[in-house]
């Protein structure tokens, strides 16, 4: 799957506790399910596994989780920074970021023009 130059995306797997429960206890440190899963989808898409993040829902429990929290924020930084790098690309190469054109369905149509 090609992607647009400077345009690094971000796949976030969701529910992977189902796979493997014992990550709820310590997000941080995933099983080798989880590594195997993360690959698998890079290579599925063609981008670098450490693109590939994971996260673990809150279900049953009844106060926030630390780890859990840590494993929000890193995928929001993850995010942050490459939306950085893709603006940081497109002024080095004097490319406008894509606008949203108007359209009839609900999913915005890209202009990379």
């Amino acid at each position: 799957m090609p992607f647009a130059a400077g345009y690094n995306p971000l796949l976030v797997l969701t529910m992977v506790d189902e796979l493997d429960p014992t990550i709820r206890a310590n997000p941080s440190s995933p099983s080798a399910v989880i590594k195997g899963l993360r690959e698998q989808a890079a290579a599925e898409l063609g981008i670098a596994p450490r693109q590939v993040m994971y996260c673990v829902n809150y279900t049953s429990e009844e106060r926030s989780s630390s780890a859990i929290g840590k494993n929000t924020l890193d995928i929001l930084s993850s995010a942050v920074m490459s939306a950085r790098d893709f603006c940081q690309s497109c002024a080095d190469t004097d490319r406008r970021p894509m606008a949203f054109a108007a359209s009839s369905s609900s999913a915005p149509v890209f202009d990379w023009s």
